[in-house]
């Protein structure tokens, strides 16, 4: 559940004895900036000041462990609170696993059943970079959210399209953003229909540098799925 700039996740604890979080992993569009406090039913249990796209907690610990734990046959309510709003409100763009001291864990992940494909390789010519998506499944695939990294040398990410037609202009500058709104044109125009593949481009301020392993794409894809390059 997404409000302003903080994003929370109910944990119920359907066993005997009480959890105490142990540590923490995240991932988060970088369009919400740094995540600068998480909180459990309201306390605040840590001050981290993390940059994007992700990072792991287990140390500076804010209050007791009595304020990280969650009692027997009771829920708790884990808040994030961001730097920015967190605007995407779609939550494939976030990835939580929750360890506890009892050596169990919780997490929320994407769903892994996605009945889309990525291309195993970018295309890369002048200041384009272009990359295949196929949808493999029965029901249509609009893109929802879209996390990118890229060269310096590239300069600013200047316009994405899909199948040619544009969908966003984002003028962002490098090396990394993440865009899940201010689309162009309508939903049809990022839509995948089953059995169709589609060619998602981003074009650069500069020549485009020819080496795969400067880039890095997620796209978050409706309904609960997300794709990677490269593939985890």
């Amino acid at each position: 559940m997404e409000s302003g700039k903080q994003v929370s996740w109910k944990i119920t604890n359907n066993g005997a004895l009480p959890l105490d979080i142990s540590s923490i992993y995240l991932a988060w569009p970088s369009v919400n900036k740094k995540e600068v406090k998480v909180l459990l039913n309201g306390v605040e249990i840590c001050s981290p000041d993390l940059v994007p796209p992700s990072a792991t907690i287990n140390s500076g610990w804010k209050g007791t462990v009595a304020a990280r734990t969650i009692g027997a046959g009771k829920t708790g309510t884990l808040t994030f609170e961001f730097e920015s709003t967190a605007t995407c409100t779609d939550q494939s763009g976030y990835t939580i696993n929750v360890q506890f001291s009892s050596g169990c864990s919780a997490n929320l992940a994407p769903a892994a059943n996605c009945q889309a494909a990525g291309g195993s390789a970018l295309t890369i010519s002048a200041k384009k970079v272009s990359w295949t998506i196929t949808n493999n499944g029965a029901t249509p695939l609009d893109i929802g959210g879209i996390d990118l990294t890229w060269p310096q040398a590239n300069g600013k990410e200047m316009k994405v399209t899909l199948g040619g037609v544009e969908i966003y202009s984002p003028d962002l500058p490098a090396p990394s953003a993440s865009f899940c709104s201010g689309w162009k044109g309508t939903l049809t125009d990022r839509t995948i229909q089953p059995g169709q593949t589609r060619i998602l481009a981003f074009d650069f301020e500069k020549t485009a540098s020819t080496s795969p392993s400067g880039y890095t794409i997620n796209v978050r894809l409706n309904p609960g799925c997300i794709l990677s390059f490269p593939s985890p």
